[in-house]
């Protein structure tokens, strides 16, 4: 059964805005979201609550604690000498991208497998779970080079402290090794060619020294005469000499002659010096062509070696300079490349996301309960609380809430407050009246919604503050309004629809009056038309001051919509737990007949929702009278045929079936 508790709203009584100024879709995805969780939010809380707490506890085990740990590498762009300037200790050509081919060599497989061999790496890496791959290790490795700097930056990341300066220290460690290695083979195979070099060259020299010590050029002692003035002097005095002789041939004097004998003695001597200075003179060629010396005084064929051995020797002296820089400055070379830190062990964390992964854990732990409920009363579609209503009706306005009673009425206070709100009802209806709207039809959109019982309500209301009001049951079907009445075997619409003059105003108690649906032989549902209803009201208006018309369910009765054209206002009755889409439809089809719909009255509230939208005072003042000794004593609503909301009439069911029979 349904109690009534109709709550006036300032927006039921003047609207702030016109009707079509307000937009039916603002904030739509928040009320649907809000109507699903309305009233299961305790419970969402409370899974939610307990879905945050094991989100994020597993959020917080799941998360990783990342330490850092950091090597440093120092590449000497330049080296002090040690004796002489080498390609060894001088600046070093294309430094950046010397470096950065390091860096490239730090991240290779070949370092990083190596890496993973180490001790340091096995050592300090004791503590983790399972072994890291060669990819794995990569991905926590960090190798940058900062710009115009001298350095390498090698870092770690690792949740074990000891594990991430392991892996640095691992790491360069192979580096070093490696580096180390190629330094050495590059010098090595540097050296080799070198010394090999030089052997060739030794070899080329002797090879020329012997040929020249082998060979004899031949040479006269006119050849000598045009560069040497010795020998021109001995040729001068052989020539004198010999002229000498000549002349004393050709005066025919002996062989015995002493002055030819002594002419042929210094001839003699003299070709002796020549020869001799001739044998010299090749000696003296072959010994500057062995030192490679060249100038105008050397023989052409001696000029040739004299050249190549020069060549030769230059050479091979370079070799020999370039040999012992290399063994001199190699072992400071190999001091190029220092190592300023090998990684210490962190002391604190790098990177902390247990608090992260504990408020998305958390979140997510939240998140399962909400939607399931939500989708849950998404799902349903049902109307639980008052002003939903009004939202899926495009605002159409909230007249009243009527509480939900159970059938035996032990709850008082309840009972009260329908009392009170269904007096407010009565109220904002009578203001409506003022307006020339006297006549309104109750409907619902199914039956079972309370129509007829907020018809009874009301009709008593009015008629305890003294209105003349008339109820008339049109629900020719549910005639539930003549059966709570007693009148269902009575005269009624049917005969006041043909003759108005003659139609059967059955009184039921002081200023209230019923025209019953008649005998259910008397016509069939949809014989009503909007013509006979107009000429049966005009004459009620006459005599009532109010006349409610309680009327079969809008969608499932035909007279339903004829009356609804012929009433001043229609007012239609929903009950929690109505489908929305129903109740869209009732309205759709009221707005198609251009019905005045005076607003809709929310049945079967409960508590926290028409306790609510009360007004506190009020609240506060009937539950104090509750509390009064001997005061508003519960009546046996057993008695009354209507239900509990004709307790607003305190009339007996003994009192209207004795009125009802006169």
């Amino acid at each position: 059964m349904l109690m009534g508790n109709i709550q006036l709203t300032p927006t039921t009584v003047e609207r702030a805005e016109p009707l079509d100024s307000v937009d039916p879709n603002r904030f739509a995805a928040y009320r649907k979201l809000h109507r699903a969780l309305r009233g299961r939010y305790p419970v969402v809380s409370v899974l939610a609550l307990m879905g945050l707490v094991v989100g994020a506890v597993y959020g917080w085990n799941r998360a990783r604690i990342v330490y850092r740990s950091e090597g440093l590498i120092q590449i000497a762009y330049t080296l002090p000498a040690v004796m002489v300037k080498t390609d060894q200790n001088e600046p070093m050509q294309m430094y950046e991208e010397f470096v950065q081919s390091q860096v490239l060599l730090i991240e290779g497989k070949d370092v990083l497998s190596d890496a993973l061999k180490r001790h340091e790496w096995s050592e300090g890496s004791a503590g983790g779970s399972k072994p890291v791959t060669a990819e794995q290790f990569a991905e926590q490795l960090v190798v940058e080079h900062p710009p115009r700097t001298q350095a390498i930056r090698v870092t770690y990341l690792s949740p074990i402290p000891d594990a991430a300066a392991a892996g640095v220290r691992a790491v360069i460690g192979s580096y070093l090794k490696l580096a180390g290695d190629r330094y050495s083979k590059s010098d090595v195979e540097r050296l080799t060619v070198l010394n090999k070099r030089r052997d060739a060259l030794t070899t080329q020299i002797d090879t020329i020294l012997k040929t020249i010590s082998e060979k004899s050029v031949p040479i006269t002692a006119n050849e000598i005469a045009m560069s040497d003035d010795l020998m021109r002097e001995y040729i001068k005095q052989l020539d004198v000499v010999q002229s000498e002789l000549g002349r004393l041939g050709a005066r025919s004097a002996g062989s015995a002659n002493p002055t030819v004998l002594g002419l042929q003695a210094q001839e003699s001597h003299i070709l002796t010096l020549i020869n001799q200075y001739v044998h010299d003179y090749q000696n003296v060629q072959r010994v500057k062509a062995a030192a490679g010396t060249s100038g105008a005084g050397l023989m052409p064929e001696y000029q040739v070696y004299a050249s190549s051995l020069s060549d030769l020797r230059n050479e091979l002296e370079t070799v020999n300079h370039r040999i012992e820089s290399l063994e001199l400055e190699r072992s400071l070379a190999e001091n190029r490349t220092t190592v300023i830190s090998h990684g210490d062990i962190p002391t604190s964390p790098y990177k902390d996301q247990r608090l992260l992964f504990a408020a998305a854990g958390g979140i997510a732990g939240m998140l399962p309960p909400v939607l399931v409920i939500s989708l849950l009363g998404l799902i349903s579609g049902r109307l639980r609380y008052s002003d939903e209503a009004g939202f899926d009706t495009h605002n159409v306005s909230l007249l009243g809430i009527l509480p939900l009673i159970d059938e035996k009425g032990e709850n008082r206070l309840a009972i009260d407050f329908a009392t009170h709100l269904v007096n407010q009802l009565r109220l904002r209806l009578q203001l409506m009246g003022r307006m020339d709207k006297r006549v309104f039809m109750i409907t619902s959109s199914t039956s079972g919604e309370g129509k007829t019982s907020l018809t009874t309500a009301l009709g008593l209301s009015f008629a305890k503050a003294g209105t003349r009001t008339l109820l008339i049951d049109s629900d020719i079907i549910g005639r539930s309004l003549s059966f709570r009445l007693c009148a269902t075997h009575e005269p009624g619409l049917r005969a006041a629809v043909a003759e108005p003059e003659k139609a059967n105003f059955k009184a039921i108690v002081e200023n209230l009056w019923l025209l019953p649906a008649g005998r259910r032989d008397e016509f069939e549902q949809g014989s009503l038309s909007p013509g006979a209803m107009d000429r049966l009201l005009t004459l009620c208006r006459n005599q009532f001051d109010v006349v409610l018309i309680d009327s079969g369910p809008i969608l499932a009765s035909l007279d339903a919509s004829a009356v609804a054209l012929s009433a001043d206002s229609v007012i239609v009755a929903i009950s929690q737990g109505q489908q929305v889409s129903v109740v869209k439809r009732s309205f759709h089809l009221l707005r198609s007949i251009n019905a005045d719909i005076a607003g809709h009255v929310f049945n079967k509230a409960v508590p926290a929702d028409y306790g609510r939208t009360m007004d506190q005072s009020s609240s506060r003042y009937l539950a104090r009278a509750r509390r009064i000794p001997g005061k508003n004593q519960p009546t046996r609503l057993q008695e009354f045929s209507f239900g509990p909301l004709a307790a607003t009439g305190k009339t007996t069911r003994t009192e209207a079936i004795n009125q009802g029979g006169k």
